[in-house]
């Protein structure tokens, strides 16, 4: 992380402030699990703990939704450096630079085929134009090498002009230990359930 920060910083200001921000970003994750004995976090717990810097007068422009997921060490501090970088990017260029702008995260969990599967989504929207960065820093390598090695999945980051789009696409496997938890029952399930009742 000091690398890649120091790579893409033009003064040593600028690195000391990114990469504190992002140490920041990373002992919010940290914190979560330490309260958790390492067991997991849930999902909803750890976007707020990450957007939190960055929800002062927002003006409830940030908005959230999907299942309870207990996520596992490894996939919580893999998307909590996700949330931070796309938070602060929208911070500094994006929708959170505006008072019009707005921020949706949603996830879900599919059953399948071939395998359940986890998806979470940032979209942004109502903020200044946007266009795609001139040169690949952190973020990048979290979203192109951190997050799909050890989530296994895969990664699309849009520069739409009306907003940076991000979605994840993973085996539920792959962020939870318990996937019968957060899956919906099959529709023949109910229907025998309620069948035999």
């Amino acid at each position: 992380m000091a690398a890649q920060t120091g790579r893409t910083s033009l003064t040593y200001d600028e690195f000391q402030r990114r990469f504190g921000q992002r140490l920041r970003g990373m002992a919010a994750s940290h914190d979560l699990l330490v309260n958790q004995n390492w067991q997991g976090v849930d999902i909803a717990t750890l976007v707020r703990a990450q957007l939190l810097p960055f929800a002062v007068d927002t003006g409830g422009r940030l908005k959230i939704s999907g299942p309870a997921v207990l996520l596992t060490p490894a996939a919580a501090q893999a998307i909590g450096l996700a949330l931070h970088e796309l938070a602060t990017n929208a911070a500094k260029y994006g929708a959170l630079s505006s008072h019009s702008g707005q921020v949706h995260i949603t996830w879900a969990t599919v059953a399948g085929p071939p395998q359940p599967r986890f998806t979470m989504s940032w979209a942004e929207s109502g903020g200044p134009p946007v266009s795609a960065p001139q040169r690949r820093g952190f973020g990048h390598t979290v979203f192109d090498r951190m997050i799909r090695q050890s989530l296994n999945a895969t990664i699309t980051l849009d520069y739409d002009a009306g907003g940076v789009r991000w979605f994840l696409e993973s085996n539920l496997a792959s962020v939870t230990q318990d996937e019968r938890s957060v899956l919906p029952e099959p529709p023949h399930a109910v229907a025998d359930r309620r069948a035999t009742s």
